[in-house]
């Protein structure tokens, strides 16, 4: 059975902005963070799926600070606010790297879960970069394994992200969020 892909008019994502911006721990020191839970609401998206990408230990590039603590929290908010089933979540982050062909495979992997009515969420914390092509700015997001002589081939950018979907968005837009009709 075909099914047609449509785009959310909302954006399924949520940005972390208090998260990056917040006093950062020395190593060894607890967090100066909060604990987050996100509420637990009861609901159930049977037909949902994700894919959480959370880089922080590059091989080569500046660690991003928190990254294991945010995708977590996102994976929380995905398991007890929205009601993703467990097996529907896929996570790359320090155990499972993330790198350019296992973040592809794993949205390509969730899409084909994405039931009628469900929704494919997109979830990356770590480095971006704006790389020039074509007349216009790919919004690239770096791979574990991105140097700076290997920007482009170890990124991912959000039409690969789409293509491996097999999503196309009318626009633009800072998280993913899409419905299968």
């Amino acid at each position: 059975m075909q099914h047609r892909w449509t785009q959310l008019s909302r954006v399924a994502a949520i940005l972390s902005i208090a998260l990056a911006c917040a006093p950062h721990a020395r190593a060894g020191e607890e967090s100066p963070l909060p604990p987050l839970t996100p509420p637990m609401t009861g609901a159930s998206a049977p037909n949902d799926a994700a894919v959480v990408i959370g880089v922080d230990d590059y091989d080569s590039l500046v660690q991003v600070p928190f990254v294991e603590r945010d995708a977590a929290l996102f994976h929380s908010f995905l398991l007890d606010t929205v009601g993703v089933p467990p097996g529907h979540i896929a996570n790359l982050h320090n155990k499972i790297p993330a790198i350019r062909e296992k973040i592809l495979a794993a949205v390509s992997e969730k899409a084909a879960q994405v039931g009628p009515g469900g929704r494919l969420w997109i979830y990356f914390v770590g480095h971006g970069h704006p790389w020039p092509q074509d007349g216009r700015n790919l919004a690239l997001l770096l791979g574990k394994d991105a140097t700076v002589e290997t920007l482009r081939a170890r990124s991912v950018d959000k039409d690969e992200l789409l293509d491996a979907a097999t999503l196309r968005p009318a626009h633009n837009a800072a998280g993913l969020g899409y419905r299968r009709a």
